[in-house]
């Protein structure tokens, strides 16, 4: 059974790859309708979100473009990104590159933080920004950024816990400008949490810059963020600090919720195994398992498209279809299922199919221009709330459903492998045709 499974695998990828990369190379509606938000930012940023109102482009939305259009061919559109975020740093002595969000004035043609000193500077966003420099210069060639990169690195260390301990080598939430004593706030409220999704963020991104320039003291940056993911973030760990069986990472340190993507971007960024051999590809099975209490997988209506099948925040929200979560377990799902294909091929064959059928239901609520909406939920439909029914169409669904479509792993150390590509090709060829089997 293991061989005939193994072997369904690898000659369906080797078949449909070859469609897979025709479709390719026609033009792509996802892309096309990243290309209007920039365009509707003066050709520079992308406005994260169409007709709400607001002309804000977020920070993280910005890496996502940089890859997505990095990957699509279109390098200018992405150095027009890298060149704008290179001329808003913060000013000398913050402790990282950019704030979460900035506005645009189109009189000016300029942007701004939208809170002034008040805007917070966020780790994962930041992160982001770091990631997407690597991937453009890994994929072009053009080491113009590096010194920004490695600039950022240095600056961000303001966030990095450096004394000996459970919680040594990971970065903290954000920080804050306090208005009263004018300095940066790293302890008030929130600031200084450990949330595990950006320490997979930043793990991608000093693996990538280390790769790129084999810098050992940023490899070990990296290495101190892989070991603490697997000593206190990964539940099963005998040394953090909870009672639990569940095969999850938790969403932060000392903070025993669960999020979709803790568990997607984990093993988009640490790999099906951990350092110490610890299976995280379970986590997985943990998100598909739908007799689980405290699943994050919900199914809801989308106007008169019926029984949406996705993936919500988590345990700390309501329940809502998240498109752009549900493509990161798609991506998620796509790279475990090619580590395992030797392995375990018949999980692997699941994976697969679990993979493509994902990325049919979120094929089913694309717009007619090719954007996809950030959330919806059934309850009260037409009430907006934020951030369970947020039905404008955003950079970030959009991206992450085309980085599906087109075989990319954001979260890849770069160089990145090129079997997640043909997988990514084959499997999501397979999208219309599962959904159909699983709607008869």
């Amino acid at each position: 059974m293991a061989s005939r499974n193994l072997a369904r695998l690898l000659t369906t990828a080797a078949i449909l790859v070859v469609y897979s990369a025709c479709a390719f190379a026609l033009p792509n509606p996802q892309i096309a309708w990243l290309e209007g938000q920039q365009d509707a930012l003066g050709g520079k940023l992308l406005d994260s979100q169409a007709g709400n109102g607001v002309l804000r482009g977020y920070t993280y939305d910005q890496a996502l473009g940089v890859i997505a259009f990095t990957r699509a061919g279109e390098t200018a559109r992405a150095k027009a990104i890298l060149d704008t975020m290179a001329d808003l740093l913060t000013p000398d002595g913050a402790p990282a590159c950019w704030y979460a969000s900035y506005d645009y004035d189109t009189g000016s043609d300029t942007f701004y933080a939208p809170d002034g000193l008040s805007t917070p500077i966020n780790t994962g966003a930041n992160a982001w920004m770091l990631q997407a420099i690597c991937y453009y210069q890994a994929a072009t060639h053009d080491n113009s950024y590096q010194n920004l990169a490695l600039n950022q690195v240095q600056r961000m260390e303001a966030l990095r816990n450096t004394t000996p301990g459970e919680t040594y080598g990971t970065y903290q939430l954000r920080a804050t400008w306090d208005t009263v004593n004018l300095k940066w706030d790293f302890t008030s409220g929130h600031n200084a949490a450990i949330s595990n999704e950006n320490q997979d963020d930043m793990y991608a991104a000093l693996s990538s810059l280390a790769n790129l320039t084999s810098d050992a003291t940023i490899r070990a940056k990296a290495d101190a963020i892989r070991t603490h993911l697997a000593n206190e973030a990964w539940a099963p760990s005998p040394t953090s600090n909870f009672g639990h069986t569940q095969t999850i990472f938790w969403e932060g340190f000392n903070y025993p919720e669960i999020a979709t993507d803790c568990q997607s971007w984990g093993v988009l960024s640490q790999g099906i195994t951990g350092p110490g051999g610890e299976e995280y590809f379970r986590c997985l099975d943990w998100l598909l398992d739908t007799s689980n209490p405290s699943s994050t997988r919900t199914v809801q209506d989308y106007n008169s498209i019926l029984d949406v099948d996705g993936f919500d925040f988590g345990s700390e929200y309501g329940r809502f279809v998240w498109p752009e979560g549900t493509e990161g377990v798609v991506a998620a799902l796509l790279d475990a299922a090619w580590d395992l294909k030797a392995t375990d091929p018949t999980r692997a064959a699941e994976y697969l199919e679990m993979a493509a059928y994902f990325h049919g239901q979120t094929g089913r609520i694309i717009g007619a221009d090719g954007g996809i909406i950030y959330s919806f939920w059934e309850t009260n439909p037409g009430t907006f709330h934020d951030p369970e029914n947020v039905r404008y169409e955003a950079v970030s669904s959009t991206a992450w459903y085309y980085f599906n479509e087109s075989g990319v792993n954001p979260l890849s150390a770069v160089p990145e492998p090129a079997t997640i590509s043909m997988l990514a090709f084959s499997a999501l060829s397979l999208a219309g045709a599962a959904f159909r089997f699983r709607r008869k």
